[in-house]
């Protein structure tokens, strides 16, 4: 059962309990209306909840590359406290803030490191690591490795790939 679900368990557990004590028609009318306004406000705000966390997971993914990107700064941009965007952040997405930033990162710069030819240090500071130690460290962190390492292994030399295939047919010998 998801984090989501739980809070509208315990208000409808509640409002059983309290359903024992009623014994009038009208009395469990009123009971139903006033346990579905709670059920449905409960469901509203959880919603508005997803929403702000969707607006900062926009935000963060467009703005991952600056160095100066922190919490408080998304919390501004998506108008909620620090505290309670980093709490409800941790409770939908199941990571922290930080952990979800540095996780993007690194993906990005292995992306940069598998496609391009550009220098780690600049990579390094494209993805929003001014300081390149830090940015090796939450690397090898990460990916198991060094970034020079990662992209020795996951490139390929350029050339013909069909160079040895043509040859071993006979297609690359003229005669």
């Amino acid at each position: 059962m998801g984090c989501e679900e739980r809070p509208v368990l315990d208000v409808f557990h509640q409002q059983i309990v309290s359903l024992k004590g009623l014994s009038e028609l009208a009395d469990i009318r009123a009971w139903t209306i006033n346990s579905l306004m709670e059920l449905f406000q409960l469901g509203s705000q959880q919603t508005q909840v997803q929403r702000a966390i969707d607006r900062a997971l926009d935000y963060i993914r467009e703005h991952y590359y600056r160095s100066d990107l922190s919490l408080n700064s998304v919390a501004e941009a998506v108008n909620l406290s620090p505290s309670y965007l980093g709490a409800q952040f941790k409770r939908h997405t199941g990571s922290t803030y930080i952990s979800f930033l540095t996780t993007l990162r690194i993906e990005e710069a292995k992306r940069l490191l598998r496609s391009t030819d550009l220098s780690i240090n600049y990579i390094a500071e494209k993805v929003g690591y001014p300081n390149v130690t830090n940015f090796y460290r939450h690397f090898q962190r990460l990916a198991g490795m060094t970034p020079a390492a990662y992209r020795k292994r996951e490139t390929r030399p350029t050339g013909r790939k069909t160079d040895g295939m043509a040859e071993a047919a006979g297609l690359g010998k003229k005669g």
